[in-house]
């Protein structure tokens, strides 16, 4: 049996897509370590700062509160003690293997089993972005919610249940 204990998730500056992720992430799997980190927190000066205002919104909207989320950035130590890295683009999943190389055989995309490649940055965007974004960050966390729960035979209610393959790796 295969455990995914501890999961990250990944955006950019960690205060859009992966908070909301995390959120997300965390109701639907409530036994799972979830945590979220960006890529480029530092750089862009975004360390502590709060989920952009209308993530937010959004995830208030649909019943989550992100209002203590802080961003923080993805660190080698980080990438390591998690069991699963969910991130946004191929762009990230690429940057993933080259700063933690021994982590990319556990760096996934959110969106693989929506047969979604990129889930679109909404920062600076209107509040419907966002809506939008949510929307499909909430059918890939369930997609991940089925294979998770397969192969850590944890129960679900409902739905079919797929373990991931290495062939369906990227």
């Amino acid at each position: 049996m295969i455990k995914f204990n501890k999961i990250v998730v990944v955006c950019t500056g960690n205060i859009c897509r992966s908070p909301m992720a995390e959120a997300l992430l965390k109701a639907k799997l409530p036994f799972n370590s979830i945590s979220s980190a960006g890529l480029d927190v530092l750089n862009n000066d975004l360390d502590g700062q709060d989920a952009a205002d209308n993530a937010q919104q959004i995830s208030k909207k649909f019943g989550y509160d992100l209002s203590l989320h802080r961003a923080k950035q993805l660190t080698s130590s980080m990438a390591e003690e998690h069991d699963l890295i969910l991130v946004m683009t191929q762009s990230q999943l690429d940057q993933i293997a080259v700063r933690f190389p021994g982590c990319a055989g556990k760096a996934f995309l959110i969106g693989q089993w929506i047969g979604v490649s990129t889930i679109q940055d909404p920062l600076h965007s209107n509040l419907a972005s966002f809506n939008a974004c949510f929307l499909q960050l909430e059918k890939a966390i369930e997609s991940w919610e089925i294979k998770l729960r397969a192969l850590s035979k944890q129960p679900k209610d409902s739905g079919q249940r797929h373990p991931i393959k290495a062939s369906e790796h990227r």
